[in-house]
């Protein structure tokens, strides 16, 4: 790993809204980060791969590809129990209900994984229906176009089942490829996601990570708990390569430095969407476009610091 953290950008767009991806690519490539994730099909690594070309950044900035066991809201569409759910009203943001109301065929790749609305519902009424990031056959073809990193989200697995799945995948990459595993902060315990990290270490690859990702994943501020996992792994493993993820901001590297947490890198997904968005647009004017582009280099330069 290199000496300064690494700056990694989560499209997160499970729309599939090609130009959106390309040009979100082309503004944080021209930024200067060293990643670039997006779901693990050949349509959006391309249209990535498109961003990164027009920004220059394809020998600078990497794409790496999310997928996920089943029961992750990463890699699930988010469904409404109408059994569980009492009309109640106390739905934190009232928006999320209207959209796990409509039918699951007509949003299962609008869905954009969020987890927002798991985290609004008070009674648990929300539910992960189905994988819709699960296509390992895409593996192939997405290693062909030129990705050169896999993160594996294994927050809704059991111990057994993701370590069976770290072995699995491992076995599919070559060595210089990154192998990412992506743990949710509350979903899995301190004891857990060191036996998974040491799953990952025991293989030898000398090339992966370890994410580590706050509840809520959105918000300024959301990384604390997080930090505080970031924490305990490196106290026991301070050699483990370990990433911050979910709920960070413009503040989260200098948390980081603050706690002197020697974090590999730090992965921005709403946060550098946000920042970004008018520039995101199918009609951004110029002068949109050169406001997202500092945006995008100010929330880059947050790491390097």
């Amino acid at each position: 790993m290199a000496a300064r953290p690494y700056c990694k950008i989560i499209s997160g767009l499970g729309g599939k809204d090609l130009l959106r991806v390309e040009r979100l690519a082309e503004l944080y490539g021209r930024a200067g980060a060293d990643w670039f994730d997006v779901d693990l099909d050949p349509a959006v690594v391309a249209a990535a791969l498109r961003g990164l070309q027009t920004a220059q950044a394809l020998d600078t900035t990497k794409i790496m590809v999310s997928c996920g066991l089943e029961g992750d809201p990463h890699v699930g569409a988010a469904l409404l129990d109408t059994a569980v759910c009492a009309t109640c009203a106390g739905c934190v943001i009232p928006e999320l209900l209207a959209c796990v109301q409509r039918p699951l065929a007509e949003r299962a790749h609008e869905c954009p994984s969020c987890a927002k609305c798991f985290a609004a519902c008070p009674l648990g009424a929300i539910r992960v229906a189905q994988p819709v990031r699960l296509a390992l056959a895409a593996l192939p073809e997405c290693l062909a176009l030129g990705v050169q990193g896999v993160e594996l989200h294994l927050a809704g697995a059991s111990v057994a089942a993701a370590q069976e799945a770290v072995v699995q995948l491992h076995a599919q990459l070559a060595e210089e490829l990154w192998l990412s595993l992506s743990l949710g902060a509350q979903v899995q315990p301190l004891a857990q996601v060191l036996l998974l990290a040491e799953t990952a270490a025991r293989l030898g690859r000398s090339r992966w990570l370890l994410q580590v990702e706050g509840r809520p994943m959105h918000g300024q501020g959301a990384d604390g708990e997080a930090l505080q996992l970031v924490a305990q792994v490196l106290a026991k493993y301070p050699e483990f390569p370990v990433q911050l993820a979910g709920g960070t901001g413009m503040e989260s590297a200098q948390r980081c430095r603050d706690r002197g947490l020697q974090v590999a890198g730090i992965a921005y997904g709403t946060t550098a969407r946000t920042l970004v968005a008018k520039g995101l647009q199918v009609q951004a004017t110029q002068d949109e476009l050169a406001q997202a582009q500092l945006a995008a280099n100010a929330l880059v330069a947050t790491v390097r610091a």
